[in-house]
């Protein structure tokens, strides 16, 4: 079994080995976008031709909860790569249109856009590349470009607002973001202002956690604001960590972890009572990741650990 870790961003420049787009096993989630809760998950399922290109074919999956309840649906992208450069088709399977979804290999200043041909908002927005490096994660050593975006939530020409922002775009991995990175029907459809939440990627080689929140879980919006209006603990802690949850049945399974700034699990357990501690006596000074969950609903606290 693969480990999983947390993602950091440190950056060791090492020489440049060029990595192919849509490796065996790729699989991405991504949260939704507020005010819906859950994730979006992307598989690459195997190559098919599409039009004169062989594209990686890409199952697109939502999962989530919104205003008017559960949701699921999925749909396909299909994607190819050309010297380091990433299309995506944006028309059909008979008459496919593509357009450059990422570029690996593009000098500092080089810009695109992904859906140009769609309105006046998003030949306004663009990707541009700032800078360059490589860094090894978990043994593989993969390019990467520093990245700035204008992008327009675009929805009639009276309600067109830019966003800005920076990310970092991996080989194999992509941008923090979607990876329908500005795009869609209206420019921005898929896209929010700062990273979209990038939970994980895994590959034949690689598995990746970049956030607390589990891959393919989803938060229920009710019960997790009724989770973190009722949660009471103790911060800063010397000793035990004494944590207090006044709405919740008792016998009611709670899963709780608590990880250091690193993403390392120094506390895992199930807890059935309402009210509990953990021991932190033998915790090093710091900040640290309480994370509760119940069912449906999860919530997170930072807490400071100081004897």
């Amino acid at each position: 079994m693969k480990k999983i870790y947390i993602l950091l961003f440190t950056i060791v420049i090492f020489q440049i080995h060029a990595q192919s787009w849509c490796t065996p096993g790729s699989t991405w989630h991504y949260s939704t976008i507020a005010p819906s809760s859950g994730y979006t998950k992307y598989t690459y399922l195997y190559d098919t031709l599409v039009g004169a290109n062989m594209c990686n074919k890409i199952k697109h999956e939502v999962h989530g909860v919104g205003m008017a309840g559960p949701f699921n649906y999925s749909d396909y992208i299909y994607t190819y790569e050309q010297s380091g450069v990433v299309f995506k088709n944006n028309g059909t399977l008979s008459t496919p249109h593509y357009d450059t979804l990422y570029n690996f290999t593009g000098a500092v200043g080089t810009k695109w856009r992904s859906n140009p041909s769609s309105g006046q908002a998003c030949a306004q927005s663009y990707i541009e590349i700032t800078g360059s490096g490589s860094m090894v994660i978990q043994g593989q050593i993969l390019n990467y470009k520093t990245i700035f975006y204008k992008n327009y939530f675009y929805l009639a020409p009276q309600m067109s607002a830019p966003q800005t922002g920076i990310d970092t775009l991996f080989e194999r991995i992509g941008t923090r973001h979607g990876m329908e990175f500005i795009t869609g029907y209206n420019c921005a459809d898929m896209t929010d202002v700062g990273p979209v939440g990038f939970r994980c990627f895994s590959d034949n080689q690689i598995n990746l956690q970049m956030s607390l929140v589990a891959c393919n879980y989803i938060t229920g919006i009710d019960e997790a604001d009724a989770l973190k209006e009722s949660l009471i603990i103790n911060n800063p802690v010397s000793d035990f960590i004494h944590v207090n949850i006044i709405q919740s049945a008792t016998g009611k399974a709670k899963h709780v972890v608590l990880m250091n700034q690193l993403g390392d699990k120094v506390y895992d357990g199930n807890q059935l009572e309402n009210e509990f501690k953990i021991d932190a006596r033998y915790f090093s000074n710091g900040i640290y990741i309480l994370q509760i969950s119940s069912d449906n609903a999860i919530i997170s606290r930072k807490l400071i650990i100081q004897k």
